[in-house]
């Protein structure tokens, strides 16, 4: 006997309403760096000066962001920040994206690194990679759901990851008041 609202169709309908509802209801989208380690050189010590990434990648997802977290010593004061990207497993599926530790997001203009990432939330408790003790005498269709997969980010500075320019000179503003002609008309 299969579990009741976990079977093949019913999954095949969760499938559809989640990505109905994260890619054009809620439809907030995230930009995915993914660090390249074969392309960041690292010294002795397995550390890196500046690190390179792959070509980013767009994908929607859910994000919940916590309160910003402030720190001070002698030098000043600096804050930070967690957030919590969920993201359809589905949808990186179809875009074969496997996220990692240490991976960058990009979320309204900050940078988030990733530190933890699991795939716990299962429909009707049920992981389909696995197969199930009461289906191994049975003949029992697939059944069950692995619907997300949460990353836990910090917020990163700018300058540290290389990823945007960050101090370039003189930018525009400055230029135009910098070549205004010294001379007024009275």
């Amino acid at each position: 006997m299969c579990a009741l609202y976990a079977g093949s169709r019913d999954v095949s309908l969760m499938r559809t309403l989640n990505k109905e509802l994260i890619n054009d209801i809620i439809n907030t989208e995230v930009i995915v760096y993914q660090l390249s380690l074969q392309d960041t050189a690292i010294n002795l010590y397995g550390e890196s000066k500046r690190r390179v990434y792959y070509d980013p990648m767009r994908v929607n997802c859910i994000v919940n962001r916590s309160d910003q977290t402030y720190t001070g010593d002698d030098y000043g004061l600096d804050y930070t920040r967690d957030a919590v990207f969920s993201f359809l497993r589905d949808t990186l599926v179809d875009i074969n994206l496997v996220l990692k530790s240490g991976d960058i997001v990009q979320w309204d203009r900050q940078y988030y690194e990733l530190k933890n990432i699991s795939s716990n939330f299962l429909w009707a408790g049920k992981n389909p990679e696995t197969v199930p003790i009461s289906t191994v005498d049975q003949n029992t269709d697939d059944f069950g759901y692995n619907v997300e997969v949460l990353a836990d980010g910090v917020l990163v500075s700018r300058s540290k990851l290389h990823i945007e320019e960050t101090r370039s000179g003189r930018t525009s503003v400055y230029e135009k008041l910098n070549n205004r002609s010294s001379t007024r008309s009275i």
